[in-house]
């Protein structure tokens, strides 16, 4: 999550500001972590709890909530509540500092649509799949041989060599996999080396 310092709104849309981008990409990563929403929900309270005394981060907060949750079909009541509370008091505002006349209209327009949406019937509750994370296996000190035999080496110098792999660490991927840091090395001599060195 950014830094409460860097966050800022560049743009009149649901999503078109820190808070509510972040909400979006990391909402529905906690849940595929398996959390439930009202999990994620009680989480990303805590983790926004500075955003919610701030009257410009505490709408985008409870509009991105709201938003998915109703598309995901499940809407708590405490992120409606909240939710419709700000609609109708950033519908009161005649102008907002960041936008000018036009993106105004266009806020207030978004703001309309959210309310709309998050009034009407949900969709049919969405499962959400968990990630199915990778772990490799290999301890740190394994070392792998991977002979260089196929075809397409037939025209290459390291025809009949082998790649040799090390496992020296771990290094985690995006969403969470677990992958092996590896050094490798190809034999010299077309032979396996007896030692790893």
């Amino acid at each position: 999550r950014k830094e409460r310092d860097e966050m800022g709104t560049w743009g009149p849309g649901l999503y078109q500001n820190d808070v509510s981008d972040d909400i979006k990409l990391g909402f529905i990563d906690k849940c595929k972590r398996g959390h439930t929403i009202e999990e994620a929900t009680e989480i990303f309270i805590k983790e926004y709890s500075e955003e919610l005394k701030d009257e410009d981060d505490a709408p985008n907060f409870w509009f991105a909530l709201a938003d998915i949750q109703w598309k995901y079909g499940k809407l708590l009541p405490k992120v409606k509540k909240n939710a419709l509370y700000h609609i109708e008091q950033e519908l009161k505002k005649e102008t907002y500092n960041e936008f000018n006349a036009k993106e105004t209209r266009k806020r207030k327009d978004v703001l309309e649509k959210l309310r709309e949406k998050i009034n009407s019937p949900m969709p049919p509750e969405k499962k959400i799949s968990q990630y199915r994370l990778y772990q490799c296996e290999w301890k740190i000190g394994d070392t792998y041989a991977y002979p260089l035999d196929a075809d397409i080496w037939k025209d290459n110098a390291y025809y009949g060599d082998y790649l040799i792999m090390q496992k020296i660490g771990e290094s985690i991927c995006s969403p969470g996999h677990i992958v092996p840091v590896v050094r490798i090395k190809i034999t010299e001599n077309k032979q396996l080396p007896r030692t790893i060195e």
